[in-house]
């Protein structure tokens, strides 16, 4: 048995700091239909992901981005926040 997935095996975890990207592109093909265009500058989703991870320090509480992968390619995503007051 090994630590590392197979390159089918599907699993699902926070996202970790460079997933960033990947997620907000999955959230904009999700939201609009639309990648964001190459080379365009990273939204502030992208960067806090790639800084914090999957946790996300908000200004009321975290934020929560959890990524699917199968094998090493991200394949999913779900961002949570708790309620906003």
């Amino acid at each position: 048995m090994t630590d590392r997935p197979g390159p089918s095996t599907t699993t699902v975890a926070l996202a970790a700091p460079g997933d960033g990207p990947a997620a907000v592109a999955l959230g904009a093909l999700a939201v609009d239909g639309l990648m964001p265009a190459p080379g365009a500058a990273p939204s502030a989703l992208a960067q806090a992901i790639d800084l914090y991870g999957g946790k996300v320090p908000l200004p009321y509480g975290y934020g929560r981005c959890l990524i699917a992968r199968i094998g090493d390619s991200v394949a999913g995503m779900a961002y949570t926040t708790p309620p906003i007051r």
